[in-house]
């Protein structure tokens, strides 16, 4: 039920980057490297007086490239499936309404109504560019309120009893990717903090200290496995 929803691959996405979601509504299709399998974080988008405004993150350490995973790849792979589909929709809707102009008008009228729905198209071909935009049509860029209400949707479909913020699947993917793979020989923490966009290690490691701390309480021990005083 959770992927039938058409929010629901994007919700996924911020799931398996742990991006914020302004990052989220922000990216583009131009900040996804297939060859790489990498995604440029640099700018954030937030909704205020009822327009949408791209801003650029408020620290240094909130630009960043994030090495995906296998989840967040395949996120994307239907997330494109969507774009072509809705890129599709826009093609033909436009052909439609040209067509209708060139029945309807004649002449020098005829040119400027054309011209006027190219225009208007135009418009919308800029703005459908952006990887978490709107299902619905023209399908531009998105905004938070319409992710949350896709999110709440979700959770009250697959039972969830307890408030979940959108903001949430980011605590839920750096709990979990560092539970994971903070004993890998690779695992750096410096690099992923700075992956996750904290603005210091320190903060980090402040909150993954009290992470550890409380999984000690999940692991048995016997006498034999304490320390000495």
């Amino acid at each position: 039920e959770l992927l039938v929803h058409t929010g629901g691959y994007k919700l996924l996405f911020i799931l398996h980057t742990g991006v914020r979601v302004g990052e989220a509504l922000a990216l583009t299709w131009a900040d996804y490297d297939e060859y790489s399998k990498t995604i440029v974080i640099d700018k954030n988008m937030v909704y205020a007086d009822g327009q949408k405004i791209l801003q650029t993150p408020k620290t240094e350490s909130g630009e960043r490239v994030i090495i995906l995973n296998k989840q967040a790849v395949h996120d994307l792979q239907m997330l494109h499936r969507q774009f072509d589909e809705q890129t599709k929709a826009i093609e033909q809707r436009m052909a439609d309404e040209l067509r209708e102009a060139e029945l309807k008008y004649a002449g020098a009228e005829q040119k400027s109504v054309k011209r006027a729905i190219k225009e208007k198209y135009e418009a919308i071909m800029r703005e459908h560019k952006y990887i978490c935009g709107s299902s619905n049509f023209p399908f531009g860029s998105g905004v938070s309120t319409s992710i949350n209400q896709a999110h709440q949707k979700i959770c009250k479909k697959i039972g969830l009893t307890h408030k979940a913020t959108v903001h949430g699947l980011r605590h839920t993917y750096v709990t979990h990717y560092y539970i994971k793979h903070k004993n890998d020989p690779d695992f750096d923490l410096a690099t992923f903090s700075k992956s996750i966009g904290h603005s210091s290690i320190r903060t980090t490691m402040e909150i993954y200290a009290h992470l550890d701390m409380t999984q000690n309480r999940f692991v048995q021990r016997s006498l034999e496995d304490l320390k000495d005083f």
